[in-house]
């Protein structure tokens, strides 16, 4: 279900998939797209193409999958131009607890490539809100480690590969 959501000056969205399987207390993936062109059905692609819908309907968890602004996520790389990511997507789990039942303790963060970094950007800004995060196509960017300090312990797994020409193991 696509939810249209005001945020700042924009009308902004994302795609809600509750299963039949998610019962009270249930699970939540954020799941962030890659940058580039797309427009508002980015996000709703992001869980077909990387297979965490079928991954949340076995499970009995709820995906949300927003839509960036402008192609992109504001993840704090130099050169990154966009909007308060960080705080829409905090209305985002806002309006999805509004809406659904779900577990607080249990919020998940994934992102391929330029959601990657984004997701890195949330687990360092809001530990208290993701549990852990899986960060796909995304290196380290350089300045993270020098600002990232949250207050407790949250986990990430990062998932890169040595020959990736985008994103460069090294």
């Amino acid at each position: 279900v696509r939810v249209d959501l005001d945020h700042g000056d924009h009308v902004r969205n994302y795609f809600l998939r509750v299963p039949a399987s998610a019962g009270p207390d249930a699970p939540v993936l954020v799941g962030l797209h890659g940058g580039g062109p797309g427009g508002a059905a980015k996000g709703r692609r992001f869980g077909t193409f990387s297979g965490w819908d079928e991954i949340v309907d076995r499970e009995g968890w709820i995906g949300v999958y927003p839509s960036s602004l402008s192609g992109n996520w504001e993840d704090g790389r130099e050169g990154i131009l966009g909007s308060d990511d960080v705080a829409f997507l905090d209305a985002v789990l806002e309006d999805v607890a509004a809406r659904a039942s779900i577990d607080p303790e249990r919020v998940y963060v994934t992102g391929a490539s330029n959601g990657g970094f984004m997701t890195q950007r949330l687990l360092c800004e809001r530990p208290e809100r993701y549990r852990a995060g899986y960060s796909v196509i995304a290196t380290m960017p350089a300045g993270l480690p020098d600002t990232c300090a949250p207050d407790r312990p949250v986990s990430v797994a990062f998932n890169v590969g040595t020959e990736d020409p985008l994103v460069p193991y090294e």
